[in-house]
């Protein structure tokens, strides 16, 4: 299990662009290397230059397990800038509406981009759009933020490994890319990871910045230690 769990995230690495186009430019006389230093770090064999299929598994194990993970924790970064509102004596949908920046979006909004940026990853990537659940984006309270929260996460929880096994091929475009596409591994790679990571990490910032009592344990949330 350990081999293919190694094996898997190697895959992933040696499929995303930025890495495919180090490989190569590295020396020619190097590149033999690569298979053996891989198999000595990782227990599995990498080619340079081919296109390594992402197991589903990988896919599962971030869209799944560790973004349902995280939005766990950002549902309770709300729990606690409701707490904080109340302490305080204001209301909390004022604190909803705050922004770090003038140009940057609030509270609210990078709430609802978190959801739809694991929504539509979990949908592009299973060919299943038409299915996903819709948000009208109209929420202005904690409770609508959080019911958007938990339809993400029920939505999450519906997928298995093997819904993603083509996962890694396939190629993959949004309306905002005008015709552009990318593969499946390269999507959740150089979009969906950092992009989602962004406005969880960005909710996080505005309700610290704001005197909500939020610090890295409550990013991090509870951590599977062994018994």
């Amino acid at each position: 299990y350990q081999r293919r769990v190694h094996g898997g995230f190697v895959a992933m690495l040696v499929s995303s662009t930025p890495l495919r186009g180090a490989l190569r430019s590295l020396p020619q006389k190097l590149k033999p290397l690569l298979p053996t230093c891989a198999a000595a770090v990782f227990g599995s064999q990498v080619q340079p230059n081919t296109a390594v299929a992402v197991p589903g598994f990988v896919f599962h194990s971030v869209l799944s397990q560790q973004f349902v993970r995280m939005l766990g924790n950002l549902s309770q970064f709300l729990k606690e800038g409701e707490a904080h509102a109340k302490a305080r004596g204001f209301k909390v949908e004022d604190l909803l509406t705050y922004r770090l920046a003038p140009d940057q979006f609030n509270l609210i909004r990078q709430v609802q981009i978190a959801c739809d940026t694991a929504k539509f990853a979990a949908a592009r990537l299973t060919q299943g759009e038409a299915t996903a659940p819709t948000f009208s984006d109209t929420e202005t309270t904690v409770e609508e933020l959080q019911a958007r929260i938990a339809a993400t996460v029920a939505y999450l929880n519906k997928f298995s490994p093997q819904d993603f096994e083509r996962s890694s091929s396939l190629s993959i475009t949004t309306p905002r890319w005008n015709g552009k596409t990318m593969r499946g591994s390269d999507y959740l790679n150089a979009h969906i990871l950092p992009n989602f990571y962004f406005h969880v990490t960005t909710a996080y910032a505005i309700l610290r910045h704001s005197g909500v009592g939020l610090g890295k344990k409550s990013y991090l949330g509870n951590l599977p230690f062994e018994e």
